[in-house]
């Protein structure tokens, strides 16, 4: 007995997206302007979608940030990072 095969087998590989969603944006040349416009869009759905789903975020985000500082206690932890444009 076969297993049926899984409609994402064929389909665009994470990197494939990434370059069409690159070669989108520069056709157009849409960069570092538009950042705060599509961050903002972002945003939006997640805020509706929390909504719909009864998540209180600012709640869900502080219950992360501790359980974040758990795994990732700051003694231990020290990554430098920055952001280059």
């Amino acid at each position: 007995m076969s297993s049926p095969k899984s409609r994402f087998e064929d389909s665009l590989t994470l990197e494939g997206l990434r370059e069409k969603i690159e070669h989108f944006a520069d056709d157009r040349d849409w960069h570092k302007e538009h950042l705060g416009e599509e961050l903002s869009d972002v945003l939006i759905y997640l805020v509706r979608l929390a909504d719909r789903c009864n998540i209180d975020l600012a709640t869900a985000a502080l219950r992360k940030m501790d359980k974040n500082a758990i795994k990732y206690p700051a003694n231990l932890v020290r990554v430098s990072s920055t952001i280059k444009g």
